[in-house]
């Protein structure tokens, strides 16, 4: 048996690299959080657009992008490891 979780997560719209990683670390103490209420849990999956949100601007979208390794993958796994949980992001990359 495999617990799976698809977390309803509320688009945001953010303008700045700081505030991706605020997002990012939100995510990663909602997972964490998740697993702890759920200890059942093996997989969670977050929506599309959910860690850097909707882009309207092509200039932010490419300034709030990361790269594969990246600070935010590297949260994304920190917070797997640490929930011992599988989990499914949407990044925005390079």
């Amino acid at each position: 048996t495999v617990g799976c979780c698809v977390f309803q997560y509320k688009m945001p719209r953010l303008h700045t690299k700081e505030q991706v990683m605020a997002n990012v670390k939100r995510i990663c103490e909602l997972m964490i959080g998740a697993k702890a209420g759920l200890p059942g849990l093996d997989l969670i999956i977050f929506p599309e657009y959910s860690t850097q949100g909707i882009m309207y601007d092509r200039e932010e979208m490419f300034a709030t992008a990361t790269t594969i390794p990246g600070p935010e993958t590297d949260a994304f796994a920190a917070a797997c490891v640490e929930a011992k949980c599988w989990g499914v992001f949407s990044i925005t990359g390079e």
